[in-house]
């Protein structure tokens, strides 16, 4: 009986135990309203030449970005971007592969940031890109997803409500080593391996990087194995979102 009684409060525990995304969220949302003054003061410039139809011709983009030194020995950590007209359009929680806190970085080692406020930055020889999994809004940072979950609400793959059309990601219980990817319920489920970093993968699925790249909320990143082995031997060096898988190219799987 007692044993038993054990295991239940050991399961009672594992299951309420609080995740690194949730620690950070509630740590760094009421710091959110004065890193954002911070950020429109101080966030660092980026420019480039945006081509929308893919012509000769095209338009500057100018953007900023910054992220706080508080709580950064994490995966999760706040950060800023800054529109064109010098806006906020975004602050919130970013991921990073590494739990060491971001070294300082200037305009000429920032190479690519996206209107989705997505970063990928070069200090020190190592390239580190930023996925900005959650919006903090408050009566100072506006909300620039509608459709989005913010602050430290619950949310799914695609940031929005959990739901029965949610996309999902589950560990094939017949293969550890693969998991099965459903886009919608409607979707035939793909079963797949994958390749699972910086933590065993068994925490909620809180984003979905890009081609079925999937972050937890307790940091670690699940890439499609086929996928990851074409971006570490075929691609150039990627800065835009979908470079964080080349991050994983010397790194052994768990």
């Amino acid at each position: 009986m007692t044993a038993v009684l054990c295991w239940l409060l050991f399961c009672t525990t594992s299951v309420l135990a609080e995740t690194e995304f949730d620690r950070q969220c509630h740590r760094l949302l009421p710091l959110a309203d004065d890193f954002a003054k911070k950020c429109l003061k101080d966030a660092v410039p980026f420019s480039r030449m945006f081509y929308p139809s893919g012509g000769p011709s095209g338009e500057p983009e100018a953007f900023r970005v910054l992220f706080s030194d508080a709580y950064s020995d994490s995966h999760f950590i706040l950060g800023c971007h800054i529109g064109a007209r010098g806006n906020l359009t975004y602050v919130g929680l970013y991921y990073k592969t590494s739990t060491d806190p971001l070294p300082a970085f200037q305009s000429d080692q920032i190479g690519f940031v996206d209107f989705d406020a997505n970063a990928g930055i070069r200090v020190n020889g190592r390239k580190q890109i930023l996925i900005a999994v959650r919006q903090f809004v408050t009566d100072f940072i506006p909300q620039r997803y509608e459709a989005r979950v913010r602050n430290c609400e619950d949310g799914d793959l695609e940031g929005v409500q959990p739901s029965a059309d949610s996309t999902t990601l589950v560990r094939n219980p017949d293969n550890d080593k693969e998991w099965v990817y459903r886009f919608r319920p409607d979707a035939k489920a793909e079963v797949k391996p994958y390749d699972v970093f910086f933590g065993p993968g068994d925490g909620p699925r809180i984003w979905q990087v890009t081609g079925d790249v999937v972050i937890d909320a307790n940091g670690a990143l699940l890439i499609p194995s086929d996928w990851r082995q074409t971006a570490c031997t075929k691609w150039q060096d990627v800065f835009g979102e979908e470079g964080i898988v080349q991050e994983t190219c010397n790194l052994k799987p768990n």
